[in-house]
Parts: structure tokens; C-alpha cells; sequence
């Protein structure tokens, strides 16, 4: 900043200053570097940095322009007072930090498989606060005595520069097409700001609420409202138990057991009742008020670290799976609430409503919605309705030719 004002400004360098403020620079951008190779070497990645990955690459970079090129040239005094070093440190520390800032929150994503790109309105405000804060800056120097002789309006030397022209003695042409010009750049003014305060809510939906579930109340048998809207199921549980094959059945809905429990009950997977849940908590698992894991517990050190490349949880948890349980767990991105539900005891009952003699109601709606059908649907909807194999998640296309040979979806 002071290269630059003194060149804007034409004021000579006070290069006794600049030289000792280069050299307290240089003191703290090597103590900086020393600690980023003190805190590598505790982490044991000093290997990692030397693998010839593209990522050490741009490591080493960063090092090279943020530390070692400055401390270079402000380490020798005959340097500190030259003017294109002290231009050449500073912006190269400036470049340095620059890369550190993207690395972190930009180019070292891209191993995650995520890439973190800024809005427009995080730009936009972040160059507001630079341009405020240079203002400002330049206002104080203009109207204080900064320097020890006081600024001159460089309209009084000619030879100076940089030259600023008032508004006032722009010429916009004849007085309707300089009111066309000024009208035109209200309504630019106008409409940028009317855009940077518009609420992006209001243009990009949030997608379906996340409404918890909560559990299934009773005994022998259950009510299943899992978002309490009172328009929920009664689930004769007993009876389900005895006609399966008792205790040994439980498993055929109950198909996985988490940590500290036996026969996880359904809302403590799948607890949203229209979106998918995350079953597996990264986040406590590597909280010291949680498991307090390391990473390496989970994850290889030659490995990217990403769900596909970890342990799988059943190599800690041993009884993760019930034996005898028909459900297979491919990931840990639980269904819905409302699937699962439907997904569990739609199948089973359109089994039955095909082979069980007087069960032929069984898969519609009103057997365990007790509603009853809607008191109007078109004829060619009512004749799905009827029909045993009907999903009623989703109602079949009118024009779909041979529906009923197909397995129907849940």
C-alpha cells in the first residue's frame, strides 16, 4: 500500500522506514514457515508433501511466494531499501497468501469431489469492503497530515498523476442525451441494488421440508404417526409377530441393530418423514465428545477420503446386520420415513392379497389407511385403485399398456 501511494502520489519512499518494516516482515513470514514445517513433521505428512502429487505442487508454490521468495529478498539490507524488491516481496507474499486462502477453501475440495465456487454476492461484497476500506484510506490521507509536507491537488501541477476529473466537468453530450444518460444510470444503480437485496429464498426453493419423525406409540399395537399429523396407522405388532413365527421373525423388519440396541426401531433410521436421512454421523464419530475417532481409524492414508473408500461399519459394529434379516444395506442414506414404511408393508401385503384366499383388499389404501376411497376418481383411475397390485405412492399412467404383468415398484 505505501508502494502504491507513493507512486500514485508522487512522494519520494522513505526507505529507512520501509527497510525496517521489511525486516520485521521477514521475521514473521519465517516464523510463519517454520511453524507450517514444525506442524507437517507432528502430522507426519513431511512424506505427503514430497510425493509429486499436483497437490504438493501447488504446496510448495505457496510456500516458495509466500515465505521463501520475501524472506530472500528482505533477508539482505542492501535489498530491503531497493524499490523493485521491496515491489517484488510484497507482491509475491501477497500472491502467496492469495493461493493459501483458494487452497483451502477451493482447489484442495476438488479431492472431496466437491468444488466450492463464491456467489456473485459474496464477490460483490467482498469487492465493496476492499473498495470502502481503499476510500477511506485515501480520504484520510488526502484530508490529514499523513505525510510530514501536505498533499497537493495534483490539478495544480499538470505534470502529476494520476488526474481525476469532478463529475461536474463531464460533458454528456446535449441536455436529452445527457438525460438519457443519467436516467440510465439511476436505473443501473436501481436495479443492482434492488437485485443484491433480493432474498435468494425467494428464487431457489429450499426443496422438501425436513419434518423429524418421531416414534410409533403403544403396545400390542402400535399407532404409527410419524409426524403427528393424526392421520396416522394402527399396526396390529402382536398379531404380526405370531403369524410370521414369533421372537425369530422380528428380523424380517427389523434389519439392523445400531450401537448400544437390538431391533433398531424404524424412526431411528429413517427420520425424515419425506426426505432422506444421513444414518451414519461423521461428525460425532470424529468429535472428541463423541467416538473421538482419528481419520485413520476409518480411512486409508494412500486413499482419498470419501464414503466408497472407508471401512465398512460392519467391520467395527459385529452386529450391525441381524442374522436371517432380508433387507440388504447398501449405503447409510436411509429412505424416507413414509418408504420405508409403504416400501416394507406394501410388498408383503401385495404377496398375500395375490395368493391368500379373501385377501384380496389387502394392498389397497383402506386396509391400513382408514379413509376410505375418495368420494370421486375418474373411471380409469378407480379401476387402479381397485386392483390389488396397486402402488398407491404413485399412481400408474393411464396409458401404460400392460401394467398389471409388471412387478409392481415400491
Amino acid at each position: 500500500a505505501v508502494l502504491t501511494i507513493s507512486h500514485l502520489y508522487r512522494k519520494p519512499l522513505e526507505n529507512d522506514i520501509l527497510s525496517k518494516l521489511g525486516f520485521a516482515s521477514m521475521i514473521v513470514l519465517a516464523i510463519y514457515g517454520l511453524i507450517r514445517l514444525i506442524d507437517i513433521g507432528i502430522e507426519g505428512k513431511f512424506a505427503i508433501a514430497f510425493d509429486g502429487s499436483w497437490q504438493s505442487a501447488v504446496f510448495w508454490i505457496e510456500i516458495v511466494l509466500f515465505v521463501g521468495l520475501p524472506v530472500l529478498l528482505l533477508v539482505i539490507p542492501r535489498w530491503r531499501r531497493s524499490t523493485p524488491a521491496l515491489w517484488l516481496a510484497t507482491t509475491s507474499a501477497v500472491l502467496g497468501m492469495g493461493l493459501d486462502r483458494a487452497n483451502i477453501a477451493g482447489v484442495m475440495l476438488v479431492q472431496t469431489g466437491e468444488i466450492y465456487l463464491p456467489t456473485m454476492y459474496e464477490i460483490m461484497i467482498s469487492l465493496g469492503i476492499l473498495a470502502a476500506a481503499i476510500l477511506v484510506f485515501l480520504f484520510c490521507l488526502e484530508r490529514y497530515k499523513i505525510w510530514e509536507v501536505k498533499w497537493e491537488d495534483p490539478r495544480e501541477k499538470p505534470e502529476a498523476s494520476p488526474e481525476f476529473s469532478r463529475p461536474a466537468d463531464v460533458w454528456l453530450g446535449t441536455p436529452r442525451v445527457a438525460g438519457r444518460t443519467v436516467y440510465s444510470l439511476i436505473f443501473i444503480v436501481a436495479l443492482s441494488f434492488g437485485l443484491a437485496v433480493i432474498s435468494t429464498e425467494r428464487i431457489r426453493s429450499a426443496g422438501a421440508e425436513e419434518i423429524p419423525v418421531t416414534k410409533a406409540h403403544g403396545g400390542d399395537t402400535l399407532f404409527v404417526n410419524g409426524n403427528r399429523d393424526g392421520s396416522g396407522v394402527s399396526f396390529a405388532h402382536e398379531e404380526h409377530v405370531k403369524r410370521l413365527g414369533e421372537k425369530e421373525s422380528c428380523v424380517l423388519c427389523h434389519h439392523m441393530n445400531l450401537p448400544l440396541d437390538k431391533q433398531s426401531g424404524c424412526h431411528t433410521c429413517h427420520s425424515r418423514m419425506y426426505t432422506p436421512a444421513d444414518v451414519f454421523r461423521h461428525d460425532w464419530h470424529a468429535s472428541p465428545d463423541g467416538a473421538n475417532l482419528k481419520c485413520g481409524a476409518c480411512h486409508r492414508e494412500d486413499l482419498q477420503r470419501t464414503a466408497q473408500t472407508a471401512k465398512q461399519c460392519q467391520d467395527c459394529h459385529k452386529d450391525l446386520f441381524p442374522s436371517g434379516t432380508l433387507v440388504q444395506i447398501n449405503h447409510y442414506n436411509a429412505r424416507s420415513y413414509t418408504d420405508a414404511m409403504h416400501g416394507m408393508c406394501m410388498k408383503c401385503h401385495q404377496k398375500n392379497a395375490l395368493t391368500l384366499v379373501g385377501k384380496e383388499k389387502l394392498a389397497q389404501c383402506a386396509t391400513c389407511h382408514k379413509t376410505g376411497m375418495p368420494e370421486y376418481l375418474p373411471p380409469e383411475i378407480e379401476n387402479y385403485f381397485r386392483d390389488t397390485t396397486f402402488n398407491h405412492v404413485t399412481v400408474p399412467s393411464i396409458d401404460t399398456a400392460g401394467m398389471m404383468e409388471e412387478e409392481p415398484s415400491i
